[in-house]
């Protein structure tokens, strides 16, 4: 009878520390879909003062898809990443004010039209 207590608290502890983890979850795992026609690189959390911190340093080609990156950004953020042209020569950086990230596991895409780019969370 001991026995079958313990396993019935051990079930009930594991499946606390579960939900606990669904409401309290102070990180982001982030992947990146790239639905641009150029490659994107380097996402940067930016800060106010003007600094970076680097997220995902991965080059993803039109069409791919990032590894998933973890990272400790819950909040609100302003977000950046550089661009190669279309020719394949230079690098340009592109920002995204005010991207809100709540925890858990974030699929975003990435897309450019007519020179306005979008980061979309699904």
């Amino acid at each position: 009878m001991k026995l079958k207590l313990f396993f019935i608290f051990l079930f009930i502890l594991a499946l606390s520390g579960c939900i606990t983890h669904v409401f309290v979850d102070g990180e982001v795992r982030l992947q990146i879909k790239n639905e641009s026609d150029v490659s994107i690189a380097r996402l940067v959390v930016l800060s106010a003062n003007g600094g970076e911190d680097l997220w995902i340093s991965d080059t993803i080609t039109p069409g791919a898809t990032s590894r998933v990156i973890s990272g400790s950004w819950v909040g609100s953020f302003d977000l950046g990443m550089s661009v190669e042209d279309s020719l394949g020569r230079t690098w340009s950086k592109v920002r995204f004010p005010s991207v809100s990230l709540d925890g858990g596991s974030v699929f975003a895409e990435i897309s450019e039209k007519d020179g306005e780019w979008a980061f979309k969370i699904r």
